[in-house]
């Protein structure tokens, strides 16, 4: 007994120590993740960031986003590298963008004037892209704008998540101030911001993201025709199991629907809106598009929640896009006939056109080893294509045009042209095609159209 007692007696020093040892290492522990949280929320490295949740209108900016490393190019004093907190006392607008974007493109060049105006006032234009610097800053030196682009982003979309670009972020006083359309980029409305005033201007939707809601069960066939959906997305896309069209109006929803009979290039020139006048306020925009004018906006934006709706064909076997185009056709005539006694339809008429013509023999036409040998930057290139095709995409680029383009050359061979300069000037588009011995002459052709018609008239074909 005596020698077990001292056994044990000389042992409890030993868990003295250990528990010591145990605590000091819990406490520096303790310390240590402390400090690591500390520490992840000022260097919000991507891990992190992707854990907040978007930002919304009012929300103040957080920390970790004025302090974020952000890679630009073109910036004029050479930087790689910036950061929001650079302009923390400026209004801040992010100009989110994308090089295959017309409507972008003219944006930044808009854009690049005002930071100008503005040069020594406090705003900052950035523009942002998700786009590698390879192929954004091309864009910048062609264009000759001074302003810096972030590029490569994948955060700030996250953080402010829109469906379309271009799409403008205001930011001022620590607050994001304005989400909307650049239209409103308007000197008026930064001399508003800069001073502190009301801003007087439309946002745009709260749900930018336009997330779709998990469907539990999957149908074997659905179809449905809903008013407009939350957000500003708007397209149609053809799958073989499936055709869905977003927030368009009814005009367009028949476009979509006879796809195949009228193509991209004939949405404007080959259909025809022939309804009573009673019903023209539904197809008729009060104004044709945002114009940075609220009133004017306004009236658009009415308009357009109460005349778009939303299509969607799905079914559980791919029975292809033609198939499912000739259900959606029987879909939209069935609904607005009876909503607004109106449908659609595919009619033979005689209308003037463009007609392409082979005036004389030109061998240049279907040289393909020469063709684009000494291309220049303005130029158009059709390559290894057909005579069809290749009216297709002259027609598609001018499809503003009250005229469609038809193939009267009767060739079909492959075709090599190049045209350079303006191509929607009819005048100087017969000078480029007269190399190859073609010419668009006006004279009247029957085609194809659609039709969207009130009942009545439609019945007595």
């Amino acid at each position: 007994m005596k020698n077990t007692e001292a056994v044990i007696m000389d042992v409890k020093p030993y868990f003295r120590v250990r528990k010591a040892l145990f605590m000091l290492s819990f406490v520096i522990s303790v310390c240590v993740a402390s400090a690591n949280v500390h520490s992840a929320k000022i260097s919000a490295n991507p891990d992190t960031v992707s854990t907040f949740l978007p930002l919304q209108i009012g929300d103040t900016i957080p920390e970790y986003l004025w302090n974020l490393p952000l890679q630009v190019a073109n910036h004029p004093g050479g930087k790689n590298v910036i950061t929001l907190n650079d302009y923390r006392d400026k209004l801040i607008i992010l100009d989110f963008w994308a090089t295959w974007c017309v409507p972008c493109i003219t944006s930044i060049a808009k854009m690049d004037t005002l930071q100008r105006t503005f040069e020594h006032e406090e705003l900052v234009i950035l523009p942002v892209t998700y786009e590698p610097a390879s192929k954004a800053a091309p864009v910048f030196v062609k264009n000759g704008w001074h302003l810096p682009t972030i590029v490569g982003d994948t955060l700030l979309k996250r953080l402010f998540p829109h469906k379309t670009v271009p799409h403008h972020v205001w930011i001022q006083r620590g607050e994001a101030i304005a989400m909307t359309y650049p239209e409103y980029a308007t000197p008026e409305n930064f001399r508003l911001a800069i001073e502190n005033q009301p801003l007087r201007f439309l946002m745009k939707d709260g749900h930018l993201t336009n997330a779709e809601v998990p469907i539990v069960q999957v149908p074997l066939y659905q179809s449905s025709i809903s008013k407009r959906t939350a957000g500003n997305h708007a397209g149609f896309t053809k799958r073989d199991n499936e055709l869905v069209a977003s927030n368009l109006d009814i005009e367009s929803l028949f476009r979509c629907a006879y796809f195949e009979q009228i193509p991209y290039s004939g949405w404007i020139n080959r259909v025809f809106v022939e309804v009573d006048s009673a019903i023209r306020p539904f197809f008729e925009r009060p104004v044709p598009s945002v114009s940075g004018t609220y009133d004017l906006d306004s009236l658009w934006f009415e308009w357009r929640n109460e005349n778009t709706y939303c299509y969607r064909l799905t079914t559980h076997f791919p029975y292809g896009k033609s198939r499912l185009a000739e259900i959606m056709q029987a879909d939209l005539n069935q609904f607005f006939s009876l909503y607004l006694n109106v449908v659609g339809k595919i009619e033979r008429r005689v209308i003037p056109c463009l007609a392409l013509h082979a005036i004389s023999k030109n061998d240049q036409l279907v040289n393909l080893n020469n063709a684009g040998k000494g291309h220049k930057d303005d130029a158009v290139l059709f390559q290894h294509q057909s005579m069809g095709d290749f009216i297709e995409r002259l027609a598609s680029i001018n499809r503003k045009l009250s005229t469609p383009l038809v193939d009267e050359t009767g060739y079909t061979g492959a075709v090599a042209i190049e045209l350079q300069g303006d191509l929607r000037d009819i005048a100087h588009l017969n000078s480029e095609l007269a190399r190859y011995g073609l010419k668009l002459i006006e004279e009247d052709h029957e085609i194809e159209v659609l039709v969207i018609a009130d009942c009545n008239k439609n019945r007595t074909d």
